[in-house]
């Protein structure tokens, strides 16, 4: 959560928490995320939780060593999203690292953005997290993962 608070954790929770800061929420609405043993559970990770359509990943794909470029359905199943809606991706690997973001980077009717995740090497245990937030920051969306297809 820590290398992820100011580009994702605050925008997509910060307002939206009551009694609590954005990051405790992150934090609390994901305190099973690892297992019994320790082992990251990637498919339990909650970037956001809202109002918004429901945001799907239509592809995550490697495209270079260290790029990952995820598509979305710009008409998600809702009635609250817009097509300003702005766009927050994150590529975490199989020990729950962050290796590649997008913050607000992107909105919804773009439908796709290339990540670049540094030097770490593209995998296919690797996920992409997508979530929406309304450009007035009123409304996010329930996040969606899928894995990286190379």
């Amino acid at each position: 959560a820590a290398s992820m608070l100011s580009s994702i954790v605050k925008p997509l929770n910060d307002r939206f928490a009551q009694k609590q800061s954005g990051y405790n929420l992150f934090c609390s609405r994901n305190k099973d995320v690892f297992n019994s043993s320790g082992a990251f559970v990637g498919a339990s990770l909650i970037l956001s939780s809202g109002k918004l359509g429901d945001d799907s990943i239509t592809s995550a794909t490697k495209t270079g060593a260290n790029q990952v470029t995820v598509a979305w359905n710009p008409n998600p199943v809702g009635s609250y999203q817009q097509t300003t809606d702005l766009m927050y991706i994150a590529i975490i690997d199989v020990n729950g690292n962050l290796v590649g973001s997008s913050s607000a980077f992107a909105i919804r009717d773009d439908n796709d953005v290339d990540i670049d995740c540094g030097d770490h090497i593209v995998v296919a245990t690797d996920r992409a997290y997508l979530a929406s937030l309304r450009a007035d920051g009123t409304m996010c969306s329930n996040s969606a993962t899928a894995l990286v297809t190379v």
